[in-house]
């Protein structure tokens, strides 16, 4: 199945990215308009309203960006095999996957891997046209995006208002628990990807860690979710984030400098998860259990 280019890298940055918490990104807080509430270690720059209840996650971008920076190799039996697109037949399966998908491309596409990354392209936009996503975007927006198809920056950028977009669609048509998988989905992918860099990077312990406070949120989503398909993945996920919120942590407050001219208030406290490596080591395992339900 061969679609445009940038079509599918709007539904990867769309949909592979799910929403945009940088808990994986700098520990240094944004600055906030006229707040004086504690950072808790996460910079927030982006929620999704389920069922009234505002759950915030991880891009998966971010853990993509942290490679790079950081100069991994590019290691191929990290993600999701091709062959295994055949595998998933009903929504919830599909929608899982998409996610994964999504986070293997943003991980891919930071190597220039020429065929490979159009392979995963191709498996994205066959996943959203199954799902009829793929021709519910907004075309203005591909145009857009295909103007800056060598700038991969600014391909990021427009990430999320392509989600948006998806999730509207999403929503709109009473389809938000596809939505919740795909978030899943791209969440598991990129705390795999992160967990794997931990094995030789002690930053990426730190970030793994730092899942502690995205992980209520995980547990609290996938609750709220009701699929005989998605129940075996629900038990292990479930397990997961009880062992990141079980991590341990400390907090140091620092007072917060207030920029009367820019009428800012720059927060400083900090929040740090001690993982040791037998908590890291178990939690890469239970990890591999959950991400092999979604994809087997």
């Amino acid at each position: 199945m061969k679609i445009n280019l940038i079509v599918f890298c709007t539904i990867t940055c769309a949909l592979g990215a799910a929403a945009l918490l940088q808990s994986c990104a700098d520990n240094t807080p944004p600055p906030v308009q006229n707040s004086v509430a504690d950072t808790v270690g996460v910079s927030t720059s982006g929620t999704m309203n389920y069922e009234g209840e505002i759950i915030s996650v991880p891009s998966p971008i971010q853990i993509a960006m942290m490679i790079q920076k950081s100069s991994l190799p590019f290691k191929q039996n990290l993600i999701n095999g091709l062959q295994n697109k055949g595998r998933y037949l009903n929504e919830t399966s599909k929608s899982l996957n998409l996610g994964i998908y999504g986070a293997d491309l943003a991980y891919v596409a930071n190597y220039n891997l020429g065929q490979i990354n159009i392979d995963y392209f191709d498996a994205i936009a066959s996943i959203s046209s199954e799902l009829g996503i793929l021709e519910n975007l907004d075309k203005k927006l591909v145009t857009k995006l295909n103007s800056n198809l060598s700038n991969r920056d600014s391909i990021l950028k427009l990430n999320s208002e392509f989600f948006r977009m998806a999730d509207r669609y999403l929503k709109t048509n009473q389809r938000s628990q596809l939505s919740s998988y795909i978030l899943i989905g791209g969440w598991v992918e990129s705390v795999h990807l992160a967990a794997d860099a931990s094995i030789e990077n002690a930053e990426f312990r730190l970030r793994l860690g730092e899942q502690k406070y995205t992980a209520p949120s995980i547990l609290r989503l996938s609750e709220k979710l009701s699929d005989p398909a998605f129940d075996k993945v629900k038990g292990e996920l479930i397990k997961l984030c009880e062992m990141f919120t079980a991590l341990q942590s400390s907090y140091s407050y620092k007072q917060p400098i207030n920029d009367q001219r820019e009428k800012k208030t720059y927060l400083r406290s900090q929040s740090v998860v001690n993982i040791d490596e037998e908590q890291a080591n178990a939690i890469r395992e239970q990890i591999r259990v959950v991400r092999n339900l979604i994809i087997e």
